[in-house]
């Protein structure tokens, strides 16, 4: 992949802070030397500094964690609100400084020269100064975003509304400087109105152009726009060399904001695999990916999830089962699984604690129309991961779910290099001891009368994976 993603918090406050003083002294030189490009320069501050608070507002919006009512998170919320900048760029900006240099220009009779000019060279020094430090905070964040690319392949390519809107906006917030300073020297040295009339035209072109730049680039993001021919070429090239996968028949992308792509794929599968060896072939698609970096193990809000690329709460399984991330709203279902499926069923209320600990993952499984047919709860601290409950529909056991789920945990591990996996289960449970120990794990101990209902012994059951120790 190239490079990593800016840090667009940092550029967004830095330019809030700065323009925000900008706008302050641009207004005070107007008022002191009467200069209509000054006045241009002001209202481009201005317009400015509210575009940084709609642009933070739009990428804190776009951190919430997905729910029922937008499964799929709300990251195109910075898509919509740089398209908002965009337009008040257009016409805050740009038409307003068009519109006063065309004014200036059919009243260069009536117009002056400039007045206390050094109130005007002071206040556009220190603006040029302190806007080209926000510029280059802007440029160093796009330099990282854009890593291996070419300037020009990292534009066409990019996603990041939020860091290439406050660059663009700083980087016409300079130019606009340059060009009102040359033409506020011009109209002091000469007495000549028209300097300065033509430079506040020009800083409306300049500014007109970045709104269209800006208003194009978020409108293909908003309706939709694929992932860039090289996220999708690594993707091929992670999937398409897997053993047992013959041909990659379809891959659909998605940017759904930020960081994260909506993955849908039609996978060939060679003919001769069985249940088993087609859920290993699955497990090293995902492990490919992972070592890719092309999927995260963390979500939105902080918890480790199962990919990145497929929608937070519910990424796709190539199968008949659908493995996903539960999620607040996922916990009335859980509950209802849990109470026709388990010894101890947790409640609701533990179930939503269980999905708010930074520490706790809980895979889903849904299968087709069945909805949700089983989920496992684990804790991951430090280099180790226990599991704490598994469940299965009771109609849909022994078809792969739980096979399929634990599978996704030993990759997720392996991933974060813990060393080893602990769980306990019933002594009574021969099914679930059966499949753990086609996994790898071993019995390294029983608990007596652990379970409360029956008395029940707990066996201890644990898997070492090899090669992911901490130190590895």
């Amino acid at each position: 992949m190239a490079g990593k993603g800016g840090n667009a918090t940092k550029v967004i406050l830095a330019a809030l802070f700065g323009n925000g003083i900008i706008a302050i002294a641009k207004f005070v030189a107007f008022v002191f030397t009467g200069s209509s490009a000054m006045l241009a320069e002001g209202l481009h501050s201005t317009a400015d500094t509210g575009n940084q608070v709609l642009i933070f507002l739009g990428l804190k919006r776009s951190q919430k964690p997905p729910d029922a009512t937008h499964p799929y998170g709300y990251g195109k919320e910075t898509y919509f609100w740089s398209f908002v900048v965009a337009i008040s760029i257009f016409v805050l900006g740009g038409a307003y400084a068009l519109y006063e240099g065309v004014h200036k220009l059919m009243h260069l009779d009536t117009a002056s020269g400039v007045e206390n000019p050094w109130w005007g060279f002071g206040v556009l020094g220190f603006s040029l100064a302190l806007e080209s430090y926000v510029f280059t905070v802007a440029l160093k964040e796009f330099w990282r975003f854009k890593g291996d690319r070419s300037i020009r392949q990292a534009l066409r390519d990019t996603r990041e509304a939020s860091l290439i809107t406050v660059l663009f906006e700083d980087a016409a917030a300079v130019l606009g400087l340059l060009v009102a300073l040359l033409g506020f020297g011009l109209t002091f040295s000469t007495q000549d109105p028209v300097y300065d009339a033509v430079a506040t035209l020009l800083i409306g072109v300049i500014l007109f152009l970045v709104a269209v730049f800006l208003g194009r680039m978020t409108k293909r993001l908003l309706i939709g726009q694929s992932a860039s021919p090289r996220e999708e070429e690594a993707i091929r090239e992670a999937i398409g060399t897997v053993d047992g996968i013959e041909a990659i028949v379809e891959l659909k992308t998605l940017h759904m904001g930020g960081e994260y792509i909506l993955l849908n794929l039609g996978i060939s599968f060679d003919s001769g695999l069985t249940t088993d060896t087609l859920e290993t072939t699955i497990a090293g698609g995902a492990t490919n990916l992972h070592r890719g970096g092309l999927l995260s193990t963390k979500d939105r809000d902080g918890r480790r999830r199962t990919g990145r690329h497929g929608p937070p709460g519910r990424a796709r399984h190539p199968m008949s089962v659908s493995l996903g991330l539960a999620t607040a709203a996922d916990v009335p279902a859980l509950a209802a699984l849990t109470a026709r499926g388990a010894h101890d069923p947790l409640s609701e209320e533990q179930l939503l604690a269980e999905c708010q600990r930074p520490y706790a993952h809980m895979i889903t499984a849904t299968m087709g129309d069945t909805g949700l047919v089983g989920y496992v709860l684990y804790w991951h601290v430090a280099d180790e991961v226990e599991i704490h409950d598994m469940v299965v529909d009771p109609e849909q056991r022994r078809r792969g779910v739980g096979n399929a789920m634990f599978q996704q945990v030993i990759s997720t591990a392996k991933t974060e290099r813990c060393s080893h996996i602990v769980l306990d289960v019933r002594e009574t449970n021969v099914a679930a001891i059966a499949l753990y120990r086609s996994l790898g794990f071993e019995s390294v101990g029983t608990r007596p009368n652990y379970y409360r209902r029956g008395q029940e012994d707990a066996v201890l059951m644990r898997l070492t994976l090899e090669g992911t120790s901490a130190g590895a």
